[in-house]
């Protein structure tokens, strides 16, 4: 698979950031004025100084969701072990694709771009079942009470655990699924979401781990309002990818 993307992006212990790109002359190359680290005054390469964070919060540094009191360290990095979260978020990649995403580890890229190109803070995987990854381990077990929540704050689910509980992870009523720029993913369409999963989130077809698009792999209709409800299909067919938030501490 080959993704089409000419974006520069970089992962830094906040975050992921896209690289801004652009010619021009070039720059000088002396070096920039010393910073004073305790001066109460942030400046550039520092992220913090004292109580100085700019436009950082626990919601734009740790995850959507994310309430608390940011701290800075000593060396002006910031500390957000004080920041909680409070929900978790699932939502859609724009473009539906085949069953062929290069892997897990590819699926997860499509996931962060998207979550870095809408500036929505946060770690997300791949709603996706793979060896040695099914879907019920997404979570870590000291966040599956966390509610589960759509783009536009709308609770999806009480709980991770609703989604695993074998009732094919239906949706809450009057709920849907949406893309991060707000689109509801279509309905009567014949598309589908992607997960290789059983009805507990346990892995079944996956083509090949998610590397072939020949073969089959188990997706769930948009119509049924369900994230986990088993309808095999085609590798060769494009449905769409879910991704939820985990939490890395």
């Amino acid at each position: 698979m080959v993704i089409e993307d000419e974006s520069l992006y970089v992962c830094t212990q906040i975050g992921w950031f896209k690289v801004k790109m652009e010619a021009g002359p070039p720059k000088s190359t002396e070096p920039p004025g010393p910073t004073t680290c305790g001066n109460d005054i942030r400046e550039h390469p520092e992220e913090c100084d004292t109580n100085d964070f700019g436009f950082y919060t626990c919601a734009n540094v740790q995850s959507r969701g994310s309430v608390g009191n940011l701290t800075c360290t000593p060396q002006c990095k910031i500390n957000s072990s004080d920041c909680s979260v409070t929900e978790l978020l699932l939502y859609a990649v724009t473009n539906p694709h085949d069953g062929n995403f290069n892997g897990t580890s590819g699926a997860d890229r499509l996931c962060y771009i998207e979550a870095v190109q809408f500036e929505i803070p946060g770690a997300y995987l791949a709603f996706l079942s793979a060896t040695n990854r099914p879907v019920q381990s997404l979570i870590r077990e000291e966040f599956r009470d966390l509610p589960i929540v759509n783009i536009r704050g709308e609770r999806l689910f009480e709980s991770w655990h609703d989604v695993i509980n074998g009732t094919d992870g239906r949706l809450a009523p009057n709920t849907a699924l949406y893309t991060l720029d707000g689109t509801e993913l279509p309905i009567n369409s014949g598309l589908r979401v992607w997960h290789g999963s059983n009805t507990h989130g346990e892995i079944s077809a996956t083509c090949n781990d998610w590397t072939s698009n020949s073969g089959q792999g188990d997706a769930s209709l948009t119509t049924l309002d369900t994230l986990l409800s088993t309808s095999r299909v085609s590798c060769t067919e494009r449905h769409y990818l879910l991704c939820v938030q985990i939490v890395r501490q």
